[in-house]
């Protein structure tokens, strides 16, 4: 993760410097400005703040990959406590006595106790507090993260939601199975004729006649509209305003140059039987089915 901490770091360790410097020396400020060795400590405590900071912010970045506040807490709370107070205890006791026994050579005049019973605690503290910021830099970015996440999933289903067209559920109507009988009228008589045995029905004026696959011929008294709604339309169709027709009475089907269909019907029909360009798709799924 990358840490918006740029300001954080070039105002916190110049600060941090220049704090621990003061803290546990009564000596006057005015005093101390008169000192070279003063410029020397403060030069000295930026750069081991420097280090210190750096090195903490590192392991902090490590961790960061490898372990998540959020699903690691124990884990990443126990690992970056070792690692970088022990790291932070090793560089300030190394950094601070290579300052003041070698670079200085202050000697005896350096009490050793300083450094254990102040400058060690005092930057544990401090690395401590800086350890907590980054950690909560972390869980806010975190947090922010997986809310502009779900915003984002929720815009994304919003716009779906949107986007789709609410459409009634259509289910296909039944087939209609029909009568398996229709009463015809033969001369004076009134006889009960099979669906399977008719081939058409047709239309003259205003009677409607029966052609039997026997070739023999019946009125009926229903009109065409009355016998479309009578009959299955899985072996029935509504040829044109003039004729129903059985499909196993349709021996061929000619494709007409304007569009639509001519038919050959098995006995044959004195007149050409058309399907009109309108109805050709229809007719043409209802045949294939």
């Amino acid at each position: 993760m990358n840490y918006p901490d740029k300001w954080l770091r070039l105002l916190g360790i110049p600060f941090l410097a220049i704090l621990t410097r003061h803290i546990g020396d009564p000596t006057p400020l005015y005093n101390l400005l008169q000192k070279s060795d003063y410029y020397y400590d403060i030069l000295a405590g930026l750069v081991i703040t420097g280090i210190t900071w750096e090195v903490n912010r590192y392991w902090i970045r490590y961790f960061d990959e490898r372990y998540s506040w959020l699903n690691d807490t124990f884990q990443r709370f126990t690992l970056q406590a070792v690692v970088n107070l022990g790291l932070t205890t090793l560089i300030l006791i190394s950094t601070i006595m290579l300052y003041n026994n070698v670079i200085m050579q202050r000697g005896p005049s350096y009490n050793i106790h300083y450094l254990f019973v102040i400058d060690v605690p005092m930057g544990l503290v401090f690395i401590t507090f800086i350890n907590l910021i980054y950690a909560i830099i972390n869980i806010v970015r975190t947090y922010k993260t997986q809310i502009n996440t779900y915003e984002a999933q929720l815009r994304e289903l919003r716009m779906q939601l949107a986007d789709a067209q609410v459409r009634p559920i259509v289910f296909p109507e039944p087939e209609r199975v029909g009568k398996k009988n229709l009463v015809v009228s033969k001369g004076s008589a009134m006889v009960p004729l099979s669906t399977e045995e008719i081939a058409y029905i047709y239309k003259v004026n205003d009677y409607s006649f029966v052609k039997a696959f026997d070739n023999q011929e019946y009125l009926v008294e229903h009109t065409l509209d009355q016998l479309t709604q009578m009959l299955s339309d899985v072996e029935f169709y509504r040829i044109n305003r003039q004729m129903i027709a059985n499909i196993e009475a349709i021996k061929q089907v000619q494709q007409k140059e304007q569009g639509g269909f001519v038919l050959q019907l098995l006995p044959p029909y004195t007149e050409e039987v058309t399907v009109s360009k309108k109805k050709a798709a229809e007719f043409k799924a209802w045949i294939e089915r």
